[in-house]
């Protein structure tokens, strides 16, 4: 924050050896939240081919990946080298190996998630304390240790064992959002898995999608987002303050979610409306929130009238938003996500409403987003004229659902048989969990994301004060195991 309030003071030229990009507003806002986003893959690979291929992938077709943040003139920028060396590395990327197998020694290190045995019924466990195979201890946490020495902004620690080998990524959300992940690392394992680098799409140095949106200032916040008076600060702040002092732990959990369950309950409800006559749908996703929403407020009081906001997470980069109307036609890592909002519901409303009726309220509210695309301009201009206003995501007497799935980036069916050690002919190295770790220290609690799936098995996360998974726990909704 000094170096900002400084640098609106003294005018500073970029440096010559980088290329100094302005962060767009959509990055300006989460810089501080880091994400170690972590990949089980079930064979040994080999750290150097993956440093060396993910190295030639951002120093030839992802540069964007290798930035520095920096604050020039009070305005937030990418950094990125002109040219990468021994001294001026893409990313930082760490190792550490063990020549055994994870079980050895037995009983000393976390158990890796793994599907319950009675796959119908939807469970909550503990997330695996794992982060030490997923981060060194030079990853960043802040957006300070980034600043500090003008570091990457993207991390990677691997470590091997002879049976499976951790990846994590670390890095700011101001760099990625998780489909810009998701393009990342899609692009590195097809290097991984010897395409030819020219056949892969990378990002243009030069790409500013979002510059059209800067000139057409929106005077309205985006849509489920509050901007608060003195007053109402005040007390949404005293609220929240409230709540950190008498809850002050917060817990992630993992939720195993069969997908025969959601696929029940979906036919259940499209069967309905059938007989109902009527044109309307709902999608597996929605009925999975919809259930999931009511399932973690199932505790709530009877006479609980908080407003309720659920914000699922919506990526801009297929919409007809950008130039000549058409989606974006390249990758890009940086963030180009907004989310979409019911109107709020009541706390006591939502823990007795049906599955249907909830997701039928989540499919219209993507429905009428989608359909008004000047309404989505409006809400990005609004970003893009604001990039440090703060807002809010419900109203000052309410809460929110931060909600995200990550099933479209597919993470689950990453292959990593290019860089695998002594594998047997036509096997593959595949992807066996995906977890999330986020070491910053801004509070995440009623954040929710779907990490991943595989065959039979959708797994999230949830994040919750200590003693808000008691009350979930007690009202019976969901099984712990």
């Amino acid at each position: 924050m000094l170096q900002q309030i400084w640098s609106l003071f003294s005018q500073e030229n970029a440096p010559t050896d980088m290329h100094a990009i302005p962060c767009t507003a959509l990055d300006v806002w989460p810089r501080d939240l880091f994400v170690t986003n972590g990949i089980i893959v079930d064979h040994r690979l080999d750290a150097v081919k993956l440093e060396e291929s993910i190295s030639t992938l951002i120093k030839t077709k992802f540069q964007r990946a290798g930035a520095r943040f920096a604050v020039r003139n009070g305005t937030y920028e990418f950094l990125i080298p002109r040219t990468f060396s021994e001294e001026v590395k893409p990313l930082v990327f760490t190792t550490d190996n063990y020549a055994e197998t994870y079980a050895t020694p037995i009983g000393g290190r976390p158990a890796i998630p793994v599907r319950p045995s009675r796959v119908s019924v939807a469970s909550v466990q503990p997330c695996p304390a794992l982060e030490v195979y997923f981060r060194s201890k030079t990853c960043p946490v802040n957006l300070k240790s980034c600043l500090a020495g003008r570091l990457p902004i993207l991390h990677v620690h691997v470590t091997t064992f002879d049976d499976i080998t951790f990846i994590g990524i670390t890095v700011s959300h101001g760099l990625f959002d998780t489909l810009g992940t998701a393009a990342f690392l899609s692009a590195w394992t097809r290097l991984i898995n010897g395409e030819d680098i020219n056949d892969i799409p990378g990002m243009p140095l030069d790409c500013a999608p979002f510059e059209a949106f800067a000139d057409k200032p929106s005077a309205t916040p985006p849509r489920g987002w509050s901007q608060l008076g003195l007053l109402q600060g005040m007390y949404f702040g005293a609220r929240m303050l409230w709540k950190m002092w008498h809850e002050p732990e917060e817990k992630m959990m993992l939720i195993c979610v069969p997908k025969a369950f959601v696929e029940d309950q979906k036919a259940s409800i499209m069967a309905e409306l059938q007989a109902q006559k009527s044109a309307e749908w709902v999608g597996s996703s929605d009925v999975l929130l919809a259930w999931f929403c009511k399932t973690m407020h199932h505790h709530r009081d009877t006479a609980d009238q908080t407003p309720i906001i659920i914000h699922t997470a919506v990526d801009l980069r297929p919409l007809h938003i950008w130039k000549d109307g058409k989606p974006l036609s390249h990758p890009y890592i940086h963030n180009a996500m907004s989310t979409i909002t019911p109107p709020p519901i009541p706390a006591s409303t939502l823990a007795n409403s049906s599955v249907a009726d909830l997701a039928l309220q989540i499919r219209r509210a993507i429905k009428v987003y989608t359909a008004d695309l000047e309404a989505i301009r409006a809400d990005i201009s609004f970003r893009c004229a604001n990039p440090i206003k703060v807002l809010i995501p419900c109203t000052p007497d309410g809460e929110a659902v931060i909600h995200s799935n990550w099933r479209t980036a597919k993470f689950g069916q990453l292959d990593f048989t290019g860089a695998a050690v002594a594998m047997d002919a036509g096997a593959k190295a595949t992807v066996r969990c995906m977890l999330a770790y986020f070491p910053s220290s801004i509070p995440l609690r009623g954040s929710s994301v779907v990490l991943s799936e595989d065959d039979e098995t959708l797994w999230m996360f949830y994040v919750a004060s200590s003693q808000e998974w008691e009350r979930i726990k007690q009202s019976g909704a969901v099984q712990f195991i």
